[in-house]
């Protein structure tokens, strides 16, 4: 029989569970003092509030059942306020960031008042729009979120006397004391941030609230019998994931201290629901091995959604886990003929006439003369 804690946020948990949890500190603790890199440090801090967004979207889209397709929205909406906020307005940092996700979580009350009245395919399609909607406003809203040119010069905030998010090495606890940067304590903060999301993510799956959830996704119908008001379930869903989008776009914003609207495409929406599903939708550590796995490969320039076959070369620009491919570089030892050429390779290179496909090494000289042969003028 294993022992219960009746703490209040580990309320049900067992000693087990707060072992796990000690581990998860220690972690977060050693991560940044032993890989003492600031790239590799900022590619924890992007899994780390990534993984926020990703643990509110695992609870409407794992435990709620619930297809959101705009998620990329709440996204820019706390990214863009928490901006607003520090630039224009003057708030302090610390106060931005969580009043950002406090206005996201009330756009995704409003947005949802009228949307989750629809179902299934029809929802999907109504936050699809969203998506795009929101991409449109923020591209020609010049006088707010200055479209194409962004937003610029968003400070950080400050610990220590220091920065976060800088390079710069200081000792805040004496010449004998760990030498700390910038990047690291801006890790620990969304780290942190994480951990505590995960904690009342698991507070409130594991009590009254988680169960009736789940109820609601398995029948609508039976859980309406019973008492449950399904759309209002639903209403709380929807904003309790809005926040935690949202305050991961004010962390976002923080980190990368300029955006741009062509940050927040749909191709956002569906980057938060991949590292649902690649983790795993329903599952504990979903959110988190997602994450890492996406945002740690992006990173590293690979592109998503392709296999890159032998000889290919990617090349990724900005700050963002964005990830910009050129044509594939196939050399002619890579292939025989023009036919055995990966179908998105070759699709490729028939765009391109044969002279310079063949000088760059997209084809081999066979099938670029083949190309050139019938290419328009």
């Amino acid at each position: 029989m294993h022992k219960r804690l009746r703490l209040p946020i580990f309320y049900g948990a067992s000693v087990g569970h707060l072992v796990l949890v000690l581990v998860a500190i220690v972690v977060i603790v050693a991560a940044p003092l032993i890989l003492d890199d600031g790239f590799i440090q900022q590619i924890m801090q992007t899994i780390a509030y990534y993984t926020i967004a990703a643990i509110g979207l695992n609870v409407l889209v794992g435990y709620q059942g619930q297809v959101s397709l705009g998620h990329g929205a709440l996204f820019a909406f706390g990214a863009y306020a928490s901006a607003l906020l520090t630039t224009r307005a003057g708030v302090p940092v610390w106060i931005a960031i969580f009043v950002a996700a406090a206005i996201a979580g009330l756009a995704g009350f409003l947005i949802a008042l009228p949307t989750l009245r629809a179902r299934g395919h029809y929802l999907a399609m109504v936050t699809i729009a969203l998506a795009i909607v929101t991409f449109v406003v923020a591209q020609t809203w010049i006088a707010v979120t200055n479209g194409p040119t962004g937003i610029g010069n968003i400070p950080r905030p400050e610990w220590f006397g220091t920065t976060m998010g800088s390079l710069r090495r200081f000792r805040p606890f004496g010449p004998d004391g760990p030498t700390l940067t910038g990047q690291m304590l801006y890790f620990w903060f969304c780290a942190g941030l994480a951990l505590i999301v995960q904690l009342l993510a698991n507070n409130l799956l594991t009590a009254r609230w988680g169960r009736t959830i789940n109820a609601v996704r398995q029948s609508e119908i039976a859980s309406e019998t019973i008492g449950v008001s399904v759309y209002r379930m639903k209403l709380k869903t929807f904003t309790f994931s809005a926040v935690l989008a949202g305050l991961a776009g004010a962390l976002f914003t923080h980190q990368q201290g300029y955006i741009v609207s062509d940050t927040f495409t749909f191709d956002k929406s569906v980057e938060l629901l991949v590292f649902v599903i690649l983790g795993g939708a329903r599952s504990l550590f979903g959110p988190l091995i997602g994450t890492a796995n996406r945002a740690g490969a992006d990173r590293h320039g690979v592109c998503r959604g392709a296999v890159a076959p032998s000889g290919t070369e990617f090349s990724s620009r900005g700050t963002d886990s964005r990830c910009h491919c050129r044509v594939p570089r196939l050399h002619a030892r890579d292939a025989a003929d023009h036919r055995s050429l990966p179908a998105r390779v070759r699709r490729a290179a028939d765009r391109v006439p044969g002279d310079h496909a063949r000088r760059h090494g997209w084809l081999p000289a066979r099938s670029a003369r083949r190309t050139a042969a019938t290419a328009p003028d």
